[in-house]
């Protein structure tokens, strides 16, 4: 009996083990399952002219800057996309704004720049268009 005693502890002791590691791998793989992929972080960047006004979106705000009307930060709203269009609506106080950005190329009256986008920003009720780049489509020729 002392022979098998060693050999039983000795086998319970693995098999112990054994459902430990089995366990761990188990959980890691339940846990590594439910992680999304991570998503690349998109900043836009949109203006016109006559007047200059500019909207700046990223996953933080969005900033409406007009010459004559000063600064407005709304907060961050993860767009809408239809076919070719991305829309972002938000709102701070009374103050509301929508803005388009169509992917189709736009060329900026004044830099000449040309732009992936085409923007139409609707703030309370005022239209203003545009054009607009991203992180990941940036324009081409001219300066920002």
């Amino acid at each position: 009996m002392k022979m098998k005693l060693p050999f039983i502890f000795s086998t319970c002791m693995a098999a112990c083990l054994f459902m430990a590691a089995a366990c761990n791998t188990a959980s890691k793989k339940q846990s590594d399952a439910g992680q999304k992929a991570a998503e690349p972080i998109v900043s836009y960047n949109c203006s016109g002219n006559e007047p200059f006004w500019n909207v700046r979106i990223d996953s933080s705000a969005i900033l409406f800057h007009h010459m004559d009307m000063g600064k407005t930060f709304y907060p961050y709203r993860s767009p809408v996309k239809q076919g070719a269009v991305l829309t972002f609506e938000s709102a701070s106080g009374d103050s509301k704004i929508v803005v388009k950005l169509e992917e189709k190329t736009c060329f900026d009256s004044m830099s000449g720049f040309e732009a992936p986008y085409t923007v139409t920003v609707v703030r309370d009720g005022e239209t203003f268009t545009g054009c607009g780049d991203s992180s990941l489509n940036p324009r081409k020729g001219g300066e920002r």
